[in-house]
């Protein structure tokens, strides 16, 4: 029984999902344009799907975009804040994380 509620909840979840994907079709996809049009954020989203630590991420990421250290944090914490990455921690260790949103 709590388990059939529980998917009940999930599929009204989804549906607000799909939703809230149409309404907001054009931002997203002008998002989108934008990540695409951007090599450092394009290298971190490549990367993120790999289970490397921030400083790893950074790390490799620096050397693919030729890029301060500076320069891909900031752009970490954008699509962070964005919702388009988000942040886990485990221990001392901080990773990044795809959300899906684009």
């Amino acid at each position: 029984m709590a388990e059939d509620s529980l998917e009940r909840i999930a599929e009204k979840v989804e549906q607000i999902l799909a939703i809230l994907r149409l309404a907001n079709a054009d931002r997203l996809e002008m998002l989108k344009k934008e990540i695409d049009a951007d090599p450092v954020a394009l290298a971190i989203l490549e990367r993120t799907d790999l289970g490397l630590s921030a400083g790893e991420l950074v790390a490799q990421v620096m050397t693919v975009v030729s890029q301060k250290e500076r320069t891909i944090q900031a752009r970490l914490a954008e699509l962070a804040q964005r919702g388009v990455l988000r942040i886990n921690r485990a221990g001392k260790n901080v990773y990044y994380v795809r959300t899906g949103l684009v």
